[in-house]
């Protein structure tokens, strides 16, 4: 099948496949054999994945994860729910991640467009896997495996085999942050390259010879798009691109060498993505927009000043002008701020909130705001301006660990602000850092305190997710660790008040003291969109009864809470069952060619 797929190709090619994005649960230790850490750490090989993985406990009948739409058919089918995991991933992945088109895509698809290339995009490998193939099929000349949301190198490595070995002739090029950040440890920090986690993470470290190499180059620069366009033009014709500027690759001895870096400098407001002119096939009906690049926060545990130091903000004109170039195509119905700034600052949200309102722009938007930059001023234009969700890096409730990440928000104001957002029916979305330097059994009770008294009175929902704190290197932490005895990095780590193991006690703590105020989301499900309107106090019990059965799974317990496992079932299927406006999932099992072997963690078909 292979060579003649690659026979037919030949007469309908085209010049760039891009791959944006690997599935919507990926994280940086995917694709990862932890065995030795586990026992270093006494823990079992699952529970050691879950907690970097940071899995809450999420309720699952023969694993399906119990999202509301799985919860109507297992309740109609007579409390029976039999789809096997391929079949769920397929199905209720794939229903969560068509939606989001990433920016990354977005704008590799419109500046090699712009470039006079042709070109095809995978949102997700999750959801578009069935479109692989036959993408493969028509002969690319090149694929783009961009690392924004693949930020590990055995997986990035593992898709770029899956592909050679259905096309040998298909130039792979890798791109993004995981490669440029690679470098910078590699360059700064070369002691670093003996610690297996980083060398099995990043690219250059050891550069140990490759034995089969299917990365044909590595675009080294933290932008990378005008690096792209010269590797597209020579591929195109027929030249070698392995020795320009921003460039690495595998020589003969299959070691990467690295040529001269030359950094690209394009403003964020020297681009501007063609909304009104990109084939509709590259966007949907919810779409990722940035206003801002960089940061001008040095938060102690980030790594992404490291990647862009200085701050570029869009101005509100600018900002006005492209958003209203998105209205112009009525299929999208949401957008997504992806970048951390837009609304960092009190006046930042005044300003672009009140633009927004005033345009009267037909979408929703979500995006990430700096918490303690809502007001009683700025709320009601927020709202206005028709804000369904907003992403909260709020990090911890105690005041110490908030001061030893250099994170300048009180606890007390974010009480205040949740609660303004709450009853203008705005639906939040809090991070927490767990095992931060300073992290103790005590603080962590600040921390669900503070979730605990989230005002969920409505109609805005509060969603919350415990992450596992990572030592990541060229970070402030990493830089300033020995101040609080900071030894290992990434999810191996001690300091002087916890270790590794210790953070994940913690994180199983909060996920079962916290009961109210803030619930756990469920893929993209729960995620601002409800699948039942029987109004909010229901949707806030079948969320605390979800959750309560999934920590009664996890531990084997038969109440929780003071809720039998019995009534739990019985009460949420009253809740499912009589709302009268739910979501019914078509009870059909995707096509065969819809399921995705990748993500076996093989790249055997």
């Amino acid at each position: 099948m292979r060579s003649g797929t690659r026979q037919k190709a030949k007469n309908m090619s085209y010049d760039l496949l891009v791959i944006a994005s690997d599935a919507c649960s990926t994280t940086n230790f995917s694709h990862m054999d932890f065995q030795g850490l586990a026992d270093k750490w006494g823990m079992s090989l699952d529970e050691w994945n879950r907690m970097i993985d940071a899995r809450p406990p999420r309720w699952a009948v023969n694993g399906t994860e119990m999202i509301f739409p799985a919860m109507d058919m297992y309740y109609r089918n007579g409390r029976q729910l039999n789809i096997s995991e391929a079949e769920r991933t397929a199905y209720y992945d794939s229903r969560g991640t068509q939606e989001l088109k990433y920016l990354n895509g977005i704008s590799l698809a419109d500046f090699t467009t712009r470039h006079g290339f042709t070109v095809e995009v995978i949102n997700t490998l999750a959801a578009d896997f069935h479109n692989l193939e036959e993408y493969l099929a028509q002969g690319p000349r090149a694929v783009a495996i961009s690392t924004t949301f693949i930020p590990n190198r055995r997986r990035v490595e593992e898709i770029a085999a899956w592909i050679k070995e259905r096309d040998p002739s298909v130039h792979i090029i890798v791109g993004g942050p995981l490669v440029r950040y690679s470098h910078m440890v590699h360059e700064q920090k070369p002691e670093l390259k003996d610690i297996p986690l980083i060398d099995n993470l990043y690219f250059f470290q050891k550069n140990e010879p490759h034995p089969n190499p299917s990365i044909d180059a590595l675009v080294v620069d933290a932008r990378g798009e005008q690096t792209l366009i010269k590797v597209l033009e020579h591929i195109k014709k027929g030249q070698d691109y392995k020795q320009l500027p921003n460039i690495a690759y595998y020589g003969s001895d299959h070691r990467l060498t690295v040529n001269p870096l030359e950094p690209e400098q394009m403003g964020v407001e020297e681009w501007e993505i063609d909304w009104e002119n990109l084939p509709e096939r590259y966007l949907g009906p919810v779409v990722a927009v940035r206003g801002s690049l960089g940061c001008p926060l040095r938060c102690k545990f980030c790594s992404f000043v490291v990647l862009y130091p200085e701050w570029e903000l869009k101005s509100v004109d600018f900002m006005e002008r492209e958003l209203k170039k998105i209205a112009s195509r009525s299929f999208i119905k949401s957008i997504c701020f992806v970048d951390d700034n837009l609304f960092l600052r009190r006046d930042q949200v005044d300003r672009y909130s009140r633009m927004m309102a005033e345009a009267k722009l037909p979408y929703s938007w979500a995006g990430f705001i700096r918490v303690d930059s809502i007001t009683e001023e700025n709320v009601d234009w927020v709202a206005e301006s028709k804000c369904a969700g907003m992403m909260l890096g709020i990090e911890s409730g105690d005041h110490t660990v908030l001061k030893n990440m250099r994170k300048v928000q009180r606890p007390e104001r974010v009480l205040k602000n949740i609660a303004l957002v709450n009853k203008r029916g705005i639906t939040t979305h809090s991070s927490f850092i767990v095992g931060f330097p300073g992290e103790t059994e005590e603080t962590i009770g600040n921390t669900i305190q503070l979730l605990n008294d989230f005002e969920d009175s409505g109609p805005g929902f509060n969603w919350f997710n415990a992450w596992l704190n990572a030592i990541l290197p060229l970070t402030p932490v990493d830089k300033e660790g020995d101040k609080w005895g900071v030894d290992g990095y990434l999810c191996d780590w001690k300091h002087d008040t916890m270790n590794v193991a210790e953070a994940g006690e913690q994180i199983k703590r909060i996920y079962r003291e916290v009961t109210q105020g803030a619930y756990v989301g469920y893929l993209f499900d729960d995620m601002g969109r409800f699948a039942y309107a029987g109004g909010h106090e229901d949707n806030l019990e079948a969320m605390q009864l979800r959750q309560a059965l999934a920590v009664m799974d996890e531990d084997g317990l038969e109440s929780f809470n003071g809720v039998t496992r019995a009534v739990a079932l019985d009460r949420l299927e009253e809740l499912v069952i009589h709302q009268p406006d739910r979501i019914v999932v078509e009870d059909e099992e995707p096509a065969e060619s819809e399921i995705n072997p990748m993500l076996s963690g093989t790249s055997e078909a």
